[in-house]
């Protein structure tokens, strides 16, 4: 009887092993078609994966397959989906790890980058101020993770119209990249981007305009020329020296956007850039309602609440002296925008100009 026991049991071993490796496998693949782009034939392998893992009781492997099954769903656009599959991860790590373990704050980042492109900014500032405070107490003030956080943090009080908030958490970012990447690293290009954004929404726009040169400097040595990621960047830099008056020069770098974004593009940098453009081309005295009007578009197909509150309120603007009324409706609807994501210090900008801009009946 003893020996049919510890046969039993190597068999089971012997049988866990084997859905073990078939499951890692399964994960491997969904990796190797996400790095080639075949989102739907990564998303086969990684269910087949979570649903093996599952099977054998190991949590933390099916926990890493919920997480990249997440990913999967926001590159499709899926994000209610994504987050849902977040939370699970999340609870999953809590109820394992415990709230305080790093595991379990990497998972409720992910969940607060759902909330934030669902436009629930002030849970996921939350949930990033949380996981903020995890990561520090285990690794330390200087921790890359410490400095991708706070990069979260940031991103998220800009939306919300905080912008010394959101310079505060870029800058202490840069902190915590120079002191532990090489020189120009492209996380380093990112905070001072992000820092130069925060200073042209404070009406600093020559610190802007020095802070989007120096990352794009940055960028241009250690990404693709044809990165869309480098049009953007250059977008910001011409929004800046339109800011100055330094039209010629602001053309010029729209122009080189615009030339990346016919080579590699996704909808939401293509509106992002428009959007820049637009402001600057208003600052230049034109009007530019088209490039407004294929931002929203744009940003209303990619679900950019944010970026699309501002638009909205762009077009509101720029309608105003033609069409009144069709002016109020774009500025209602920045403002519900606004106040949904609980962005209330923009949407109350957008009240003031509707105040001043009141249609008569």
């Amino acid at each position: 009887l003893h020996r049919v026991d510890r046969r039993q049991r190597q068999m089971c071993i012997r049988d866990r092993d084997n859905t073990k490796y078939s499951a890692a496998l399964e994960y491997n693949l969904g990796l190797l078609e996400h790095a080639g782009g075949s989102l739907d034939l990564a998303k086969d392998h990684f269910e087949r994966a979570l649903s093996l893992y599952e099977e054998i009781g190991d949590e933390r492997d099916a926990r890493t397959c919920r997480m990249s099954l997440g990913v999967i769903e926001e590159m499709k656009g899926e994000s209610e989906a994504a987050l849902e599959l977040f939370r699970e991860a999340y609870t999953e790590a809590r109820t394992s790890l415990g709230l305080h373990h790093p595991d379990t704050a990497t998972a409720l980042t992910t969940v607060a980058g759902a909330q934030s492109s669902l436009g629930q900014l002030r849970v996921a500032r939350e949930n990033f101020e949380t996981a903020l405070g995890v990561f520090e107490e285990t690794f330390g003030r200087e921790h890359h993770t410490v400095g991708s956080t706070l990069i979260n943090v940031g991103k998220v009080e800009f939306d919300l119209g905080h912008y010394e908030q959101a310079l505060k958490h870029h800058e202490r970012a840069l902190e915590v990249y120079e002191a532990l990447l090489p020189q120009g690293h492209p996380r380093t290009a990112t905070a001072v981007d992000n820092i130069a954004a925060a200073h042209a929404r404070l009406g600093s726009h020559e610190k802007a305009r020095e802070g989007h040169a120096q990352a794009l400097e940055m960028r241009v040595r250690h990404l693709d020329p044809s990165s869309p990621l480098l049009a953007v960047t250059r977008a910001n830099l011409g929004l800046a020296l339109a800011n100055l008056g330094r039209h010629e020069e602001s053309q010029e770098e729209f122009d080189a956007a615009w030339s990346i974004l016919r080579v590699a593009t996704t909808n939401a940098d293509r509106a992002s850039v428009l959007l820049l453009r637009a402001k600057a081309r208003k600052l230049a005295g034109v009007r530019p309602l088209d490039d407004v009007r294929r931002a929203i578009a744009g940003f209303e197909e990619g679900r950019a609440l944010a970026q699309l509150a501002e638009a909205k309120f762009e077009l509101a603007q720029l309608l105003f002296v033609d069409d009144p009324g069709q002016a109020n409706e774009a500025a209602q609807e920045s403002v519900v925008l606004f106040l949904s994501m609980g962005a209330d210090i923009p949407a109350k900008a957008v009240k003031a100009w509707l105040r001043t801009h009141a249609v008569a009946d």
